[in-house]
């Protein structure tokens, strides 16, 4: 099995690196992998980002998201050994909420006797999304949480119905592999202090 790192940044409207908000998924083929494995596996992502642009503010990010792909059995420090750009188009002038207020993707193999589940299960960060996607109790609505859910199944089918690729848990501390099955989207907003920002406006006091 070969597995593959890809990391995911969905560029910030200031196109300063430190405002950009990064995801890492993990992808495996039976085989080496090969150029048209690489853009089936960004294809798939494409349309999981597309599935939430319009909940998504061009205040707060540039509209382009750039993906590398990092093969786990090369020797680090690893090069690339796939790179592209995909336009993340159809993003909405509204409000945004603050670049930390994220929504939790999760997602997991089956349990298995004698192993810890919880090496067996991942998470990414949704990019920010819109204000107005908050219900009035905090938390972000139902049919924010209902849309995100769909766009990951379908990026699950995606994976399941390809013919040489799966999307992965990859274990680090265990170093081994699971099969993604299923997974959940929860309407709890989830804070990211790694995508804080330094305002340049500040009020003193005396």
């Amino acid at each position: 099995m070969s597995r593959l790192r890809t990391q995911v940044t969905v560029e910030a409207a200031s196109l300063k690196a430190e405002d950009a908000q990064v995801n890492v998924w993990h992808f495996a083929t039976p085989d080496a992998w090969v150029a048209g494995d690489l853009t089936d596996v960004a294809e798939a992502l494409h349309d999981f980002y597309l599935n939430m642009a319009a909940w998504c503010s061009s205040v707060l990010f540039s509209g382009n998201i750039y993906v590398k792909f990092y093969d786990l059995e090369d020797p680090e420090p690893r090069a690339p050994v796939g790179e592209t750009t995909l336009a993340w188009t159809g993003l909405s002038s509204g409000s945004s909420c603050p670049p930390e207020v994220s929504c939790c993707v999760s997602f997991e193999g089956l349990p298995e006797s004698g192993v810890n589940q919880a090496r067996r299960r991942g998470r990414i960060y949704a990019p920010t999304m819109l204000a107005n996607r908050l219900s009035t109790r905090g938390s972000w609505s139902e049919a924010t949480v209902d849309g995100i859910a769909a766009g990951a199944a379908a990026l699950l089918l995606a994976a399941n119905t390809a013919a040489n690729w799966n999307w992965i848990v990859y274990s680090r501390v265990a170093e081994d592999a699971t099969v993604v099955e299923r997974g959940w989207v929860d309407a709890a907003v989830d804070i990211q202090r790694r995508r804080g920002r330094v305002e340049p406006y500040r009020e003193l006091f005396v």
